[in-house]
């Protein structure tokens, strides 16, 4: 089966771009909508830390220079992982969508990128990411580190450090939702009456079957 993984490389501006190191940039969660993997995307390219920013309502691609683009001091890679999300392309139909296919896969994507690029190969390597990446982060590093133990010197990654921010560190629905909740009610994120409809139930089985519940899921 055809996989193919869709990247945006942007070169660091810096006048040390000949050693600046290369930051990865990872954002999808396959259960999003592809509406919103695509918001996700074009939000970290465009609205974060891309180097450039689109402009307030615009219909067309029109942009200015992002002053903390983080391509200023490094080398930024935006992956679209996993496979099968955005412009990423998966024909396995019996492919599993767990956190550690979704590092296989990019582990061997990050090999591939590397062996078309080898003089980028020894650069300091940073893995980063938000929402969901908090869960893939990790089990990257770890497929990274695990390779490189038995790898040629050539083809290891140069690991130095990770970076997750705002990330999803859980995977249990139940606690996902409870931690949403305290987080949102004390940011005052809820208005008091979404607050207390949330305290009025704690996510079990029986819950689900609650009109009121089933509205503040």
């Amino acid at each position: 089966p055809v996989m193919n993984m869709h990247y945006v490389f942007v070169t660091s501006m810096s006048k040390d771009k000949a050693t600046d190191p290369i930051v990865l940039w990872q954002t999808e969660d396959p259960d999003a909508p592809a509406s919103l993997v695509m918001f996700y995307i074009n939000e970290g390219f465009t609205q974060e830390i891309g180097p450039c920013l689109m402009q307030p309502g615009a219909t067309t691609f029109d942009t200015t220079l992002n002053p903390y683009a983080w391509n200023n001091d490094a080398h930024v890679l935006f992956l679209e992982n996993p496979p099968g999300v955005g412009f990423s392309q998966n024909e396995d139909k019996s492919f599993e969508y767990n956190e550690n296919n979704t590092a296989a896969n990019a582990y061997l994507a990050l090999i591939q990128w590397f062996n078309r690029f080898p003089e980028l190969k020894g650069r300091d390597f940073w893995i980063t990411g938000e929402s969901y990446c908090g869960m893939y982060i990790p089990y990257l590093a770890n497929e990274i580190l695990s390779n490189n133990a038995q790898a040629k010197p050539e083809d290891k990654i140069n690991l130095k450090g990770i970076m997750i921010g705002n990330g999803v560190m859980l995977t249990n629905l139940h606690w996902r939702r409870q931690a949403r909740d305290t987080f949102y009610g004390k940011h005052q994120f809820y208005g008091p009456e979404i607050t207390t409809l949330m305290k009025s139930c704690t996510y079990n089985d029986s819950d689900n079957t609650k009109p009121t519940c089933l509205q503040a899921q």
